[in-house]
């Protein structure tokens, strides 16, 4: 197997947290501006695209205000948009860290701590209940999330044991960047699997002591509203 490159250009992405085994569409940078049939962001080529911390958009030393934790992927297409600069599709393959700034050009180029390849299926045994305990998770949650879910999949969840299911479910998860950012750093797929899960079964906990507490005092409310 070859090796995975350890020098790639960052692009800073506002709010989003790219994962493997999921696709990100992307606007290119504005500033500086690159060209759309730069080699940089060329369909094939390599890109980290790294989350952009809260604040100004350079750091003091010139350099993108970014969180080191990110994904390296590869375009898989880009395309204009008229009055903007290019859009990207980027498809997540392996988590990276961020080491150090090593060369300028249209994009700053880093070097990279680059995560093992993410290739174990989440569940190799035991797929038809592992899925329907997310989906059950994801439903008493946020109820038609799953619905929702399911079309933005490229494959189905069987097929890679559940890799490209649950990087899409960490990448859309209502949560802050910082969460998203640990469920990435996670070592394998089954812990990321198991971390976002966690989280499911928090917020189901939370939203089942929310409805508990409104029964009690379901009483005290006025039959109609314009009474109150």
């Amino acid at each position: 197997m070859l090796s995975y490159p350890r020098r790639l250009p960052v692009l800073p992405a506002p709010e989003v947290v790219l994962f493997p085994h999921t696709h990100l569409p992307l606007e290119g940078p504005r500033n500086p501006p690159v060209r759309l049939d730069e080699p940089t962001l060329a369909p094939g080529a390599r890109v980290v695209v790294a989350t952009q911390r809260p604040g100004p958009a350079l750091d003091e030393d010139g350099h993108p205000n970014v969180f080191r934790t990110a994904c390296a992927g590869r375009i898989v297409r880009h395309e204009r948009v008229r009055g903007d600069g290019p859009r990207l599709i980027v498809r997540g393959e392996r988590a990276v860290r961020v080491r150090e700034y090593v060369s300028r050009g249209p994009l700053l180029c880093a070097s990279l701590y680059v995560s093992p390849p993410e290739e174990s299926p989440v569940f190799a045994s035991g797929g038809p209940e592992r899925l329907s305990e997310l989906r059950g998770l994801i439903e008493r949650c946020c109820p038609g999330a799953w619905e929702r879910l399911r079309p933005s999949l490229y494959g189905a969840p069987e097929a890679d044991g559940g890799l490209e299911l649950i990087n899409t479910l960490a990448a859309s998860f209502p949560v802050g960047v910082p969460r998203k950012l640990e469920w990435l750093a996670e070592r394998t797929p089954r812990e990321r699997w198991e971390a976002v899960l966690d989280t499911l079964r928090a917020r189901c906990r939370e939203r089942q002591r929310g409805s508990v507490a409104l029964g009690r005092y379901s009483d005290l409310s006025p039959p109609d509203p314009q009474q109150n």
